[in-house]
């Protein structure tokens, strides 16, 4: 099983219920469905592996990271160069060899396939940071906060500011260390070192 579902909702029930005693789910992206991202019926065994579910699930080679799908407000959800499920699947019998538009999969061939429905081209993901930054005493998200990447003391600062979901993205970073700075009017400094690639979210406090 290969699949994506994203931004589903059942009214009054979850967006994926496991009926069956012991389904396996593999490489597959579960993000931004309501009210939870699975559902698994009490008298039911759930094997999920190597699949991206927001909010996290255990089982190995699981992530919970952004998928960064193309244009997922306009229903493209192939996966930008920059996504986390780029070689994050895993090839087994069960996994398709083509993916949901015919393209082969795993792309390019001997290297490890993708999450989800699309195969991207590459093996792996082109090295970025990605994260949220939420007001750490309302939890809601904060827009227009700067984002600064430094990845060594000669090096060239990355600047990005976050969206209105609070969501920001710094590409094109090399893989090791970097530092991250979050500024933003009206609250605290806040600094992380993070390896590249990665997720990092920030909670910013009030000053």
């Amino acid at each position: 099983m290969a699949t994506a579902v994203v931004e589903s909702s059942w009214k009054n029930h979850h967006p994926l219920l496991i009926i069956i005693t012991s389904p396996t789910i593999l490489n597959t992206i579960l993000w931004r469905n309501i009210p939870d991202e699975l559902y698994v019926d009490d008298t039911s065994v759930v094997d999920i592996t190597y699949s991206d579910i927001q909010g996290g699930w255990p089982g190995e080679g699981n992530i919970d990271a952004e998928p960064l799908f193309v244009d997922p407000d306009s229903g493209d959800y192939h996966l930008t160069d920059y996504s986390p499920c780029i070689g994050a699947g895993i090839m087994t019998t069960d996994v398709p060899t083509e993916d949901f538009e015919g393209d082969p999969r795993p792309n390019p061939t001997e290297s490890n396939p993708d999450m989800g429905a699309d195969e991207n081209p590459l093996a792996e993901p082109i090295p970025s940071i990605n994260g949220y930054v939420t007001d750490c005493q309302t939890g809601e998200p904060i827009k227009w906060a700067l984002v600064i990447a430094l990845q060594k003391p000669d090096s060239s600062k990355v600047r990005v500011f976050t969206k209105r979901d609070g969501y920001y993205e710094i590409s094109d970073l090399e893989p090791g260390e970097c530092w991250l700075i979050c500024i933003k009017r009206g609250y605290k400094l806040h600094i992380a070192k993070v390896e590249v690639p990665n997720r990092h979210d920030f909670c910013v406090e009030p000053k």
